[in-house]
């Protein structure tokens, strides 16, 4: 480590709480997803045995890749006769995925971030939106260091209006574990992230400054 980088992360410690954002901050959520969309391919080939389970995945992870998530179910639905299949079914597949506890793994960088800040007695949260049966699943299958030392909050456990980019729960995070705003950094990918941090008036960190550390 450089003089440089010691600096930063000295600096970075002068806080006492780290909330982390989930996807695509902690870990690639495309490598969860394409687990999802295997998954929910082999539910479809059980009903429809004449259905290939290698194209729907395929195509599912194209489309996702090209073009997000938006309108999945009906792109598969137009591309491919999947009979009984519902809509329902389709979410709780992509929600229930079974996959093995701590096998997905987080990028090496955010791994020593995660590990240096429990070894200097930093308080460290996650704080994601998201369907929490998804969330949960995702949080089981992720290999993040001292997970059971870590607090996970689900914004949309109470809805959508208290989702990020609210500050509702940077508010009951500050209360639950009795820090000041000048205390928290709050560490994430995206705009939302970031509008999350304004809105809560605390500092906030994009997860690809981590590189410079």
């Amino acid at each position: 480590m450089t003089r440089l980088q010691k600096y930063r992360v000295v600096k970075l410690l002068d806080y006492r709480l780290f909330i982390f954002d989930l996807d695509n901050t902690i870990y690639d959520e495309n490598n969860y997803l394409r687990k999802a969309y295997n998954y929910i391919a082999e539910m479809i080939f059980k009903n429809n045995s004449s259905l290939s389970v290698k194209q729907m995945s395929s195509f599912l992870i194209s489309e996702f890749e090209n073009y997000g998530r938006f309108n999945l179910y009906q792109k598969l639905l137009d591309k491919y006769d999947i009979g009984n299949f519902p809509l329902k079914e389709f979410l709780y597949c992509l929600r229930n995925v079974p996959i093995d506890c701590n096998s997905i793994p987080i990028d090496r960088k955010v791994h020593e971030l995660i590990t240096i800040l429990i070894n200097h007695k930093k308080m460290v949260s996650v704080l994601t939106n998201g369907n929490p049966d998804q969330q949960k699943n995702k949080i089981n299958s992720i290999d993040f260091p001292y997970k059971n030392e870590i607090k996970i909050y689900y914004a949309s456990s109470k809805g959508s209006e208290f989702e990020k980019p609210s500050p509702y729960f940077i508010d009951k995070i500050k209360y639950d574990l009795c820090v000041e705003k000048n205390e928290i950094l709050f560490i994430g990918d995206s705009k939302v992230d970031s509008d999350t941090a304004k809105n809560s008036c605390i500092d906030f960190m994009n997860i690809n400054q981590i590189e410079q550390l």
